[in-house]
């Protein structure tokens, strides 16, 4: 009864979706039950034969069959307790699991109003505040953040002598980007980004033409 339930709860759920399994997926699950027991039916033939045969027949080979009938009665068990088991833990997974939110692959979406630029499988997202500072996000491709602790980012600002000065960043108090601070005068910059693996260098422009303007981050009255 209680895999007959189990398997009847299988074929009404699955993950979050409360429709009922496709037609291919609950006949597989029916294959491989009826598989089970006839798998079990053929092994325990050689053993149960006996049993079928008349009454003298039967009484002479009662010992040896009473033996070897516990022995195979013990490994259908197991096996009807194996595959219940799997199908009942694998029909409370498929209730219990929540359902995700669909990502948009490779979003170039600004979440804190800085200018994003792609390379590899992630999303960078600079900003530059008006006081000078400048702050870097690193995103995966699905623009899930990544922590602080897990890049590394080097911002250098562009000069007209075209020599690149790179200084370190610092991660924020929440681990959520890297910063440095450098002058109010500097409006571009190269920004050296390394995972393990990946180490790329990319350009930002802020405050000109293009009308990427730094953001006004107010600290006090």
């Amino acid at each position: 009864m209680v895999y007959a339930l189990s398997f009847i709860g299988l074929l009404l759920a699955h993950g979050a979706d409360p429709t009922p399994l496709d037609w291919d997926e609950a006949l597989a699950n029916l294959v491989k039950f009826v598989v089970t027991f006839l798998l079990i039916g053929f092994m325990s033939y050689p053993i149960l034969e006996p049993l079928l045969r008349g009454d003298g027949e039967a009484k002479e080979e009662a010992g040896r069959i009473r033996s070897e009938t516990f022995g195979w009665v013990l490994v259908a068990g197991a096996l009807v307790l194996g595959l219940g088991w799997w199908l009942t833990r694998t029909s409370m997974v498929e209730v219990m699991t929540e359902e995700t939110a669909n990502l948009e692959d490779h979003a170039h979406t600004q979440e804190v109003g800085g200018q994003v630029a792609m390379w590899a499988d992630f999303h960078t997202e600079v900003v530059r505040v008006e006081s000078g500072e400048v702050r870097i996000y690193l995103r995966d491709s699905y623009n899930r953040e990544i922590a602080a602790r897990f890049f590394q980012a080097e911002v250098s600002p562009v000069v007209e002598s075209g020599r690149d000065d790179f200084q370190s960043t610092e991660s924020s108090l929440k681990d959520t980007y890297r910063f440095a601070r450098l002058g109010v005068e500097h409006k571009i910059y190269r920004i050296k980004i390394s995972t393990p693996g990946w180490t790329t260098t990319l350009r930002f422009e802020f405050d000109e033409s293009t009308r990427r303007r730094s953001l006004p981050i107010w600290c006090a009255n």
